[in-house]
């Protein structure tokens, strides 16, 4: 998920902020025991592992707040708020009403981000509509557990590094 939407969200962030001024907002995040603190920011980065994807999955409604319109506001917080209950280890009907809820306070906003060209494409894509199906697949495999892919590039990092 992290390596998914979070960074097409990142992406985004970065439009609406240009890349100087998201390092900015990088840089003044306070350290904390669950943040990785980013003191140069992050433009001078080639890439970003998962790890990075996923602290600064953490970090983008600190960085938009009083900067962008309320929409983009309630499509970050919904995409995140997704993008966190789906990797519960165990759902509930409370937890997949709040996912579908989250989901449609995403999709009801999302275009907000087109107005704003911070996407210039459509959002017909197949990792915005694979966000439909998580619902009805917890429903029937009970969980997401084998939607991460972790594990698997972790080996691929570890082998491709062992090569040479």
């Amino acid at each position: 998920m992290h390596e998914g939407m979070v960074k097409h969200l990142h992406s985004w962030v970065n439009r609406l902020l240009g890349p100087k001024e998201l390092d900015q907002h990088l840089q003044r995040v306070p350290p904390n025991h669950s943040l990785q603190v980013y003191d140069k920011g992050i433009s001078g980065f080639s890439r970003l592992t998962g790890n990075e994807h996923q602290q600064l999955g953490k970090q983008p409604l600190g960085c938009i707040a009083n900067y962008v319109p309320p929409a983009v506001i309630r499509a970050t917080q919904a995409l995140l708020d997704f993008t966190y209950i789906v990797q519960y280890q165990s759902h509930s009907e409370d937890t997949l009403a709040y996912l579908e809820e989250a989901l449609y306070d995403f999709h009801k906003d999302k275009d907000t981000f087109i107005k704003l060209k911070a996407w210039l494409g459509s959002f017909n894509f197949p990792k915005v509509h694979s966000l439909l199906h998580y619902v009805r697949a917890i429903k029937a495999f009970s969980t997401t557990d084998s939607y991460n892919t972790e594990s698997t590039e972790r080996l691929h990092i570890d082998m491709v590094k062992d090569a040479y």
